[in-house]
């Protein structure tokens, strides 16, 4: 795998990276440790805490201020429950590969990391599987691009390749998201985003 479409992927992952929490009671009546947790979104009723959207926030050097940045913050972390449970759905966590990967880099502590860890391996295998082995770029394609971009510093035909393969697992990765959030509820309380 060449350095761009690793650097896309590990660009993705990190985009979504973040622990989410998952617990909540038939009810909807959001509790953890006996104190109510403010609810920033919810994804068919299992909510999303505004401590764990700070969490998210804090990755990033610099931090959202208008409501509209915010708001493309806390869609990322949907993005990410949400492939993570369809990857779930489709056995990944559960193949002998994956565990294998798990434990080549299993942390020491017993912390969430492990988990959050696993979950960005699970997520590197199924952004692969669904996204990038869907992508193909001709050599027409390339010779296109080379043709087109002559003026600019020379390309060669790797880096045609994977700057083609990027805007096309961009497109595809985007459809993905969009087909798997339709059928979804999902409920954000802009209100409560800081």
């Amino acid at each position: 795998m060449n350095k761009i479409k690793i650097l896309l992927i590990i660009l993705l992952l990190f985009q979504l990276k973040i622990v989410y929490a998952v617990s909540a009671n038939n009810n909807s009546n959001v509790e953890l440790k006996q104190h109510t947790q403010i609810v920033v979104a919810t994804i068919d009723g299992s909510p999303i805490y505004l401590s764990y959207y700070e969490e998210f926030v804090n990755l990033f050097k610099k931090k959202p201020v208008t409501i509209e940045d915010k708001l493309k913050m806390l869609n990322n972390l949907i993005n990410r429950r949400i492939l993570i449970e369809d990857a779930r759905e489709k056995g990944y966590f559960n193949r002998k590969e994956t565990k294998k990967n798990f434990k080549k880099h299993k942390f020491l502590d017993k912390s969430n990391k492990n988990k959050t860890y696993e979950e960005t391996i699970v997520l590197r295998e199924y952004f692969i599987e669904n996204v990038s082995k869907k992508v193909k770029v001709s050599k027409k394609e390339i010779e296109d691009f080379i043709a087109k971009h002559k003026g600019y510093k020379s390309i060669n035909k790797v880096d045609a390749k994977d700057m083609i393969a990027f805007g096309k697992e961009k497109k595809v990765f985007a459809e993905l998201l969009k087909n798997l959030r339709a059928n979804k509820k999902i409920v954000i309380f802009k209100q409560n985003l800081k």
